[in-house]
């Protein structure tokens, strides 16, 4: 597809038929007058329209906006269990030590690589021992996985 071109389909027009162009186009416009400079006078206040959508209304600025509404302080951040740091630790530390010690270590022994897989079992092992044995024990008292109001 061809872009725009400043020619018709005859060829490219001229300065006077651009310039006839646009008067026929601003021709349709009409009048374009400025605004009236100001006098110093206010303008009259123009009449309190009726509402007709949901943000057509006045702020009241005596009134309240949170009638008084104060958040709960939030409650002590939770530590986290030592045993599943130490687990993702194993695990993260391990993958690592999988990709970085061939690259750095290049006759890489068979029981350093023995040891890091060990390592990974173990942490991986160590983490799906410490998962929850059912959906109850999630917090909730078993009220399900809705909202807590």
């Amino acid at each position: 597809m061809a872009g725009p071109t400043r020619g018709g389909a005859d060829g490219p027009l001229d300065d006077d038929a651009v310039q006839a162009r646009w008067a026929e186009i601003t021709a349709h416009l009409g009048e374009l007058g400025t605004p009236p400079a100001p006098t110093g006078e206010e303008p009259a206040p123009t009449p309190p329209r009726a509402p007709s959508g949901p943000r057509d209304y006045a702020v009241d600025e005596d009134e309240d906006e949170d009638d008084g509404f104060e958040p709960p302080d939030p409650g002590p951040v939770r530590a986290t269990d030592p045993v599943v740091v130490l687990g993702w630790a194993a695990v993260a530390g391990s993958l690592l030590a999988l990709i970085v010690l061939p690259l750095a270590w290049s006759p890489l022994p068979g029981l350093v690589v023995t040891t890091v897989i060990a390592v990974l079992v173990a942490g991986a092992g160590l983490l799906l021992w410490r998962m929850p044995r059912s959906r109850d024990d999630d917090g909730l008292g078993g009220r399900g996985g809705g909202a807590v109001l």
